[in-house]
Parts: C-alpha cells; sequence; structure tokens
C-alpha cells in the first residue's frame, strides 16, 4: 500500500513539473522583449535570459537614463497615490445587508480591526516589495507579491514578497486570470530547513549542504487552483526524482499577481 503511495506521489509530481514546463514554455516568446525592455529600464532587476555576477556593472551600454529615471518616477507615483507608507490606504465598513442599527454597532470594531492590519502592514516589509512590484509592472507589465505569514512573536504578522518576473511563470486560469504561479526559488540547506521544516530531505542534499553550506538547491513551488481553494506545492525538482518538500492548501493564493 506504501509502494503505491509512493508511486502515485510521483506521478503527481512529475504532473506537477510537466505543467511548470508547459507555462515556461508559453511564455517564452515574450522573454526576449522583457529582457530587452529590463536592459534599459530596470538593469538592475533583469534576469529573465540573462545572468549577472552579483555586483557586477550592468549599466555599461547606456548612455542616457531616461528610462531609468522615467520607470523610478512612475513607481513612485503609484505607491504615493495607491498605498502611501503610513497612510490609512484601506479600510472596512458595514456591508449592505446590515439594518442602521447593526451598522452603527459594527462600524468602530471595523475600524478598529482595520487600524489593527494597517498597523501590522507599517511594520512589515510592505512598502519596499510593493515598490519593487511597481518598478516591474511599469517596465514588464506584470508583477507578483507573495503575502505570507511570519513566526509567531514577529514584529509584524505579515510578510512580502516581490518576485521578479525571472522567477515565477505565471499561467491564466479558465476564467482567464493570472491564478496559477510557478515559482523558482535557490535556497541553502539552512533556509531549506527555515522555509520546509517538516520537509525529509535525501541523504545526499544533506551530505552536500554540510560539505558546502553556501550551495544553493533549486526548489519549485507552485500554486494551483482547484475546486475553489489553491493547491500549494513545494518540489527539490531534480528531473528523475522529484522530492515533495510541502504541500498544503489555501483558501485564497498567496501569490498576488496583477497587471
Amino acid at each position: 500500500m506504501e509502494l503505491a503511495n509512493n508511486k502515485n506521489e510521483t506521478a503527481d509530481l512529475t504532473r506537477f513539473i510537466r505543467g511548470f514546463e508547459t507555462a515556461r514554455n508559453h511564455r517564452m516568446n515574450w522573454e526576449s522583449h522583457w529582457q530587452e525592455c529590463y536592459d534599459f529600464a530596470l538593469p538592475q532587476r533583469g534576469t529573465i535570459t540573462r545572468s549577472f555576477i552579483p555586483g557586477g556593472k550592468r549599466i555599461n551600454s547606456l548612455y542616457d537614463a531616461t528610462a531609468m529615471d522615467s520607470v523610478d518616477q512612475l513607481a513612485a507615483s503609484l505607491l504615493g497615490h495607491l498605498t502611501p507608507p503610513w497612510s490609512q490606504w484601506f479600510g472596512f465598513k458595514p456591508g449592505p445587508d446590515l439594518n442602521e442599527a447593526e451598522a452603527q454597532a459594527i462600524a468602530p470594531l471595523l475600524e478598529k480591526a482595520a487600524k489593527t492590519i494597517q498597523a501590522h502592514f507599517d511594520r512589515s516589509n510592505f512598502a519596499v516589495e510593493i515598490h519593487q512590484c511597481f518598478l516591474d509592472l511599469a517596465v514588464g507589465g506584470t508583477s507578483t507579491l507573495y503575502f505570507e505569514e511570519t513566526a509567531p512573536g514577529s514584529d509584524s504578522a505579515f510578510k512580502f514578497s516581490a518576485v521578479p518576473l525571472s522567477d515565477i511563470v505565471l499561467e491564466e486560469g479558465e476564467h482567464g486570470f493570472l491564478d496559477t504561479s510557478y515559482r523558482q526559488l535557490s535556497l541553502n540547506l539552512s533556509k531549506l530547513f527555515v522555509r520546509y521544516p517538516d520537509a525529509e530531505l535525501p541523504l545526499s542534499i544533506l551530505r552536500q549542504g554540510d560539505q558546502n553550506p553556501d550551495h544553493k538547491f533549486d526548489v519549485l513551488e507552485g500554486v494551483i487552483p482547484n475546486k475553489g481553494v489553491y493547491e500549494f506545492i513545494a518540489v527539490f525538482a531534480d528531473d528523475a526524482n522529484p522530492v515533495l518538500l510541502k504541500r498544503g492548501r489555501f483558501d485564497t493564493s498567496p501569490a498576488i499577481s496583477f497587471r
């Protein structure tokens, strides 16, 4: 029975990786265009079809900063108008289903809840990461923000990650929304333990990570809609033998993608 379950899991993970490869093939025609846009407008973030040495110069071929300045100004304007830091940029109000007395009774509670959530946003890294999203939006036309929980006791309950276009592959669902996402990560062994504390890593990975603590392992995460919920899968994507790192479900997707 256990052998059958292992075979089913391996087949499931193989289908997951093939889904990623199919989505990546769908976007390949656009990658060279995106790379060219990033080369001239946001070179420090443009690693879609190119790889750069950390700390290496990326603007040697640029002789004018008009595009870069314009992108910075647009991103700053979006940040200031849509999600201004340390300002109340969202709120909660009673819905139309409540009568006037019920609405008056619940309004103070909703206001308090909004201020509490806003305080968590302000203490988090949201302002920095959403600004990176606005930069990607201005240059590549698409952005993705990961919205995750922090460990209990942290200053904020929220953690945000602006995922570059080079690290995420998006796919439209049957309703035309960007609700399927595949995220590529490179993590050393210590970060693997932090992000996937319950994962059973192969002995070969443990040995390699112990011998070289700086070695990065390629991980593929996916958020896929399935019958009203979102399936989350994280895989150490070895072509011959994919290893499941984590599996779960969300009522709403932690990957917020917008164009």
